[in-house]
């Protein structure tokens, strides 16, 4: 046994990949904090450390977070895709952070770094198992190792090209969703084998299961990429086998219901979710930005236009997807056409393709930032470069010479182009007062000059006689020289600790101490971002893609006096000496004051008198009138039942504000509208003393409900139809995944392989 895993190519081949990946984010685990790095803060911190603080405290407390009561007034929490609840490995990075006694901001900006470093890891070995059976299949009579040093290559690509090392690891959902795209084309790979008789159909469940981890990694933008190129390759695969259009079809159901199925649970309230926010107004011109077209430099020259390059795929890596196309290795053409259509597509509306996909494919039109098409490229990339290796280590010398010197001669071209740009920007560099500015483009140019030189050194060597073990090891560390010169470290790092980031500032206890249970902040200045989530403090701001409608109006279209009237704003941060509203100032911060409102509005006030506006649109207007009372007059879409001619009297008591549990008590001589400054959602479900009651539409965005006169319990519970049918059905087929996975086993039959006994093809 231990005499064959050590002659085993593919378990080198791993062991290579674990140790490089080790080696290139060394300084995120190194002990000697000197040469500790850390990721950047930016969206990584302001999000993805916010959400997972706030995941921790909840599943410490032993409970799902359905609603995020700390941010942009209250959200749903579980139903934003990017906060990944639902998402396996972020489960356990949870569990694991809730299992300690103490936690605090800096251990979770290090434990979500090491989950975006074994993510990269994860994705690479995939890629690398997708393409060791691909290669294998293309080339049957050659040596396991060439097969394996082929696929390491196309692996070290993908993991560590410029698209994964650019900010995918700073946006962490796309990262996450990104790397599960290798297994589901495994799947359909071995499913789709041209010597079954039958589909393997298991496969395809294996397929349908890594597209729902795609989904449940929180990027809907990459889940739609992965989703379009796993039916592609489906239907292509099918196509070589022969397969008749109703087996095509009946295929792609099964892979679409084992994906939707499984996360259903996260789809279905995203969905909802989604179908409320404002983004939904979006046009086609918001969503069409994407690269511009100098942008295409970046396949020769990282890092010459600006701090990411995702379509650097390392200039050797271009070199060999080159030689796929050129010696046209079976199944060249469709990578080749994939990775086109992401290229033209990753252009945004500067190229019309943009607009028939706008047009003709479902899903296209939600998304914006286009150049997130990069990772089309990236994949379609590593496997053309995969097939450019294999072609390279199979190479006949004796009958391809002539080829060979058609290269060298592309070689040399590619060489005096680098040496071209080198030279312009030396000469740029030289020239004052402003030659500093080229430096970093006199750098690419650099690198790019280097590489180029030794591809031409080696890559003709390895072609003369790529049967030596030296040779194929020299290609591969001619792979990793490119890109780990080109990718390691960068801009995305700083040379800090993890576990020294981000501690509290003095002035969010200032806040604390003088915020009333039910009021909220307005931390833009000072705070920013999704920080409060991680601070505990309710704030009308934050920064997730998907926010109320009505929320983004009142921040961003009314008054400031007004906004924090509706939304009950107690305590703010300010760069103003004074504020249109009675105040007393309570602290300052770097570069700004903290203020408290004297007469804030309560979080649960009850109103006599109603003014019925039929649509939100005008609700909105309305309430942005400075003039309006909407202290005393709530705006309601119809009449909710009798109220008084003159104002009552009635005491409100907030009982309970837990983030998915609201309880009130009221005690009133007549009947009233108690308004409440929480965003309206259907998922809150009313009882006033125990019976079901109705949930009102106030402000053009806000909850209300009305209250007959005497003393009642009201409560408010956060239970959205949606999570609950989708957490249902995700459970059902998840039982189905392990019927499948039981039939098996108790076979005794490999998955995909239709007899055990005989060799896969």
């Amino acid at each position: 046994m231990i005499q064959r895993i050590r002659h085993s190519p593919d378990m080198w081949a791993i062991l290579l990949l674990i140790g490089l990946w080790a080696i290139f984010f060394w300084r995120l685990y190194t002990p000697n904090e000197v040469d500790q790095e850390s990721l950047q803060e930016g969206d990584f911190s302001g999000q993805f450390v916010a959400w997972t603080s706030y995941s921790v405290e909840r599943f410490r407390e032993g409970e799902i977070p359905l609603w995020n009561p700390y941010m942009n007034a209250g959200a749903p929490f579980l139903a934003d895709p990017q906060t990944a609840v639902l998402y396996p490995p972020r489960l356990l990075t949870v569990a694991l952070l809730a299992s300690q006694s103490d936690v605090n901001n800096g251990d979770v900006y290090a434990a979500l770094q090491r989950e975006m470093t074994l993510q990269v890891l994860l994705g690479s070995l995939m890629m690398y198992a997708f393409l060791r059976r691909l290669t294998r299949d293309i080339v049957q009579d050659a040596p396991t190792q060439i097969s394996a040093v082929a696929s390491l290559i196309g692996a070290l690509v993908f993991g560590f090209g410029g698209f994964m090392t650019a900010y995918p690891p700073l946006q962490l959902p796309l990262l996450e969703s990104a790397i599960w795209i290798p297994l589901v084309l495994l799947g359909i790979h071995e499913a789709t084998r041209p010597t079954h008789e039958k589909i393997g159909w298991r496969c395809l469940v294996l397929a349908g299961v890594a597209l729902a981890l795609c989904a449940l990694a929180g990027h809907p933008q990459t889940l739609l990429f992965t989703a379009y190129g796993a039916v592609a390759y489906l239907v292509y695969r099918l196509w070589q086998c022969g397969a008749n259009w109703k087996t095509i079809v009946l295929a792609i159901l099964v892979m679409a219901l084992f994906a939707g199925g499984l996360s259903a649970a996260q789809l279905l309230p995203t969905a909802q979710f989604q179908s409320q926010t404002y983004r939904e107004n979006f046009s086609v011109d918001d969503k069409g930005g994407g690269f511009s077209m100098q942008d295409l430099t970046q396949f020769v020259f990282p890092y010459m236009l600006g701090r990411w390059t995702p379509l650097y795929l390392g200039l050797i890596g271009l070199v060999l997807v080159g030689v796929a196309i050129w010696r046209r290795v079976p199944g060249y053409g469709f990578w080749l056409g994939v990775g086109l259509f992401g290229l033209a597509l990753s252009f945004g509306q500067r190229l019309a393709i943009y607009d028939f996909v706008y047009v003709l494919l479902p899903g296209f039109g939600f998304f914006r930032g286009q150049e997130r098409a990069a990772f089309v490229v990236a994949v379609a990339g590593a496997v053309l470069a995969s097939m450019g290796a294999l072609q390279v280590l199979t190479w006949d010398y004796l009958s391809d010479h002539k080829p060979l010197r058609q290269l060298r001669r592309v070689l040399i071209g590619l060489i005096v182009l680098c040496a071209l740009f080198g030279l312009i920007f030396f000469v740029l560099r030289l020239i004052p007062p402003n030659g500093e500015l080229y430096q970093g483009a006199l750098d690419s140019a650099g690198l790019a000059l280097l590489v180029a030189l030794l591809i031409a050194l080696i890559l003709p060597s390895v072609m003369q006689k790529p049967t030596q073990l030296k040779w194929q090891w020299a290609l591969v560390t001619l792979v990793v020289f490119d890109l780990f010169s080109a990718n390691m470290g960068g801009e995305n790092y700083d040379p800090i600790p993890a576990n020294d980031r981000l501690p509290e500032p003095a002035f969010i206890q200032i806040m604390r101490d003088n915020l009333t249970p039910g009021q909220k902040i307005e931390g833009l200045v000072g705070i920013g971002s999704s920080y409060s989530t991680m601070y505990g403090l309710p704030d009308i701001w934050g920064n997730s893609p998907l926010q109320f409608e009505a929320v983004e109006f009142y921040l961003r279209n009314i008054p400031v006096e007004r906004r924090w009237e509706l939304l009950s704003v107690q305590v703010l941060n300010a760069e103003w000496d004074s504020l249109p509203v009675p105040y007393t100032r309570i602290g300052e911060g770097p570069g700004f004051y903290v203020y408290r409102l004297d007469d804030p509005r309560p979080f649960a006030h009850m109103v006599y008198e109603v003014r019925v506006v039929s649509n939100n649109g005008g609700a909105r207007q309305l309430v942005g009138d400075l003039n309006f009372p909407v202290r005393d007059v709530v705006v309601l879409k119809e009449n909710p039942g009798s109220l008084p001619e003159t104002p009552g009297n009635t005491v409100v008591i907030l009982q309970t504000l837990d983030p998915e549990k609201i309880r009130i008590q009221t005690r009133g001589d007549t009947s009233g509208v108690l308004t409440l400054a929480l965003p309206y959602d259907t998922g809150w479900k009313v009882e006033i003393d125990g019976r079901e009651a109705d949930l009102l539409e106030a402000y053009g965005g806000l909850s209300a409900v009305y209250v007959p006169e005497g003393t009642h319990q009201i409560e408010l519970v956060y239970r959205p139809l949606s999570i609950r049918i989708g957490a249902i059905i995700s459970a059902m087929t998840l039982l189905g995944v392990i019927g499948v996975v039981a039939w098996g086993l108790r076979g005794n039959r490999k998955i995909g392989v239709r007899d055990a006994g005989k060799p896969a093809a």
